[in-house]
């Protein structure tokens, strides 16, 4: 993706939620811990889910910081977003928690769901940046 093909960046999306869903199953039949325990096997997917928002920055490097922090932002915000639903299924229906997080209401839990989600999807900007700057710097692709 030299010149930051869309199918690319859907594909990398597909792949941010794929790796969501399969860590919330994980989470879901025990295997792992919730997310916020940091446990090893919650690190390994989050790094997972950063490198492949900073290779999506890489792909566009070329084209700007903001065509970047774009990519980014969409990547983390998608396996966010696909992580809080998940979160809010899972306390629903599984009554098992995905996320870790405790709120004494609805609201508190929406609330904080979402400061993640606007966290993430600025680390993913941030991070993606970052990485398009110092290729452009360095000269590789």
């Amino acid at each position: 993706m030299k010149n930051g093909n869309p199918a690319t960046l859907a594909i990398l999306a597909a792949a941010i939620v794929s790796l969501t869903i399969a860590e919330v199953a994980l989470i879901g039949v025990g295997i792992l811990p919730p997310v916020l325990s940091y446990s090893l096997g919650n690190l390994f997917f989050s790094l997972l889910r950063l490198a492949l928002a900073v290779y999506g920055g890489l792909l566009v490097a070329k084209k700007g910081l903001g065509a970047a922090a774009f990519n980014g932002a969409l990547l983390l915000f998608a396996g966010s977003l696909t992580l809080c639903i998940a979160t809010l299924a899972g306390s629903t229906y599984l009554g098992r928690p995905i996320l870790g997080l405790a709120a004494p209401d609805t609201f508190s839990m929406i609330l904080l769901l979402s400061i993640t989600v606007v966290e993430n999807t600025l680390l993913g900007a941030v991070l993606a940046a970052i990485a398009a700057f110092v290729s452009n710097k360095l000269g590789k692709d």
